[in-house]
């Protein structure tokens, strides 16, 4: 069974006519696989999913699904993909070499998100982003580190994930599918 590691990043998986014909049966189950996953179990992200519905959609030749899922990957959602990678990437043991190097991608991710995103959803993002910044900085022995960095990274992630399942669920067809992969069918 898949993990939430393996999952393909758009670009990086083989383009359709590269996929024998005979394994496309297989690479399609293979990706609703790691969909069913990602959506179905905890911590949810749906913006893997994207990626990987965007895949299928190719694969099966479901060209309006496919430039609909392309077009979610617009500068707000790259920022926030981002974002996601920044959070899965930073624990509550962080080196002081590292810590320099989270805090710089942080501080960057915060202006971005700033400059990309609009409305409600900057300022949530922005005061998630600067708690989990602020954890990641407190001093190496802190206790209450650990907990904060995962507490911060728990709302980003939240956040995250609603903004893509609200995008990947406006189209009826994509909601439904996504619906029906969470309830197991």
């Amino acid at each position: 069974m898949a993990n939430h590691g393996t999952v393909a990043v758009r670009g990086l998986t083989p383009p359709v006519d590269r996929v024998p014909l005979h394994l496309r049966d297989s690479y399609v189950a293979d990706l609703e696989s790691q969909v069913r996953i990602l959506i179905s179990t905890e911590p949810k992200d749906f913006a893997r999913a994207a990626v990987l519905l965007y895949d299928i959609c190719r694969v099966e030749g479901r060209d309006e699904e496919a430039r609909y899922l392309s077009g979610i990957f617009d500068l707000p959602a790259m920022v926030l993909y981002q974002t996601l990678h920044l959070v899965r990437s930073v624990d509550g043991d962080v080196t002081p070499d590292e810590m320099g190097k989270a805090l710089t991608r942080a501080d960057d991710l915060i202006r971005l998100v700033i400059l990309a995103l609009e409305g409600d959803t900057t300022a949530d993002m922005v005061r998630q982003m600067v708690d989990m910044r602020n954890a990641i900085s407190r001093i190496g022995g802190d206790p209450e580190r650990a907990a904060a960095v995962s507490q911060a990274a728990d709302r980003l992630t939240h956040l995250v994930n609603a903004f893509f399942f609200d995008r990947l669920t406006a189209m009826p067809t994509l909601r439904d599918y996504i619906v029906s992969r969470e309830l197991g069918l």
